[in-house]
């Protein structure tokens, strides 16, 4: 495998606290599928395009299509185009799964943000968070959701109390 493409993937370990919760994730394999790839080695770019598959560890992240960017060794960003593109992760080991999809998701590497774009939604157990645009900031642990430009388009958030989430557990 050339340097360049090792560069590439190895990058792809580094994409955001928020996508590898789990310490043990980012000492799995990374594991990609996809139809076709395309590395222009040149530009920095690499594209992995046709029901694009990503996992390591309990992270899963699939799409259409997954550009990578790096500026020398240094990842820039990464875009997941899908329809929809969605992500699961394992926060921690006693937490419920986390599921996200959108139209689009994109991580800026320098700013250490993940923002999902169109039909956006996060979900983990009961509790959810839908709208738009929804954009969270790994370096401050801050969300912030917005509205589409559609009159009917709303932010919406669903939290369920704990007490409520224990008797959804139960069986009945």
């Amino acid at each position: 495998m050339r340097f360049g493409l090792k560069c590439l993937l190895l990058s792809l370990l580094l994409i955001s606290p928020v996508c590898w919760s789990l310490e043990s994730d980012r000492q799995q394999p990374i594991h990609i599928q996809a139809d076709r790839i395309t590395v222009h080695e040149k530009e920095g770019v690499s594209y992995y395009e046709g029901n694009v598959q990503f996992t390591q560890g309990s992270l899963q992240v699939k799409g259409d299509e997954i550009t990578v960017y790096l500026k020398g060794d240094v990842l820039q960003k990464v875009i997941v185009k899908g329809s929809p593109a969605t992500m699961q992760q394992q926060p921690e080991p006693d937490q419920e799964l986390v599921h996200s999809q959108a139209a689009r998701m994109e991580y800026n590497a320098q700013q250490q943000i993940v923002t999902l774009i169109d039909n956006a939604q996060v979900q983990q157990g009961p509790n959810s968070f839908a709208g738009d645009y929804i954009e969270y900031d790994t370096r401050n642990s801050m969300v912030s959701a917005r509205k589409g430009e559609t009159e009917d388009s709303r932010v919406h958030v669903i939290i369920t109390p704990p007490d409520k989430q224990n008797e959804q557990g139960k069986a009945p």
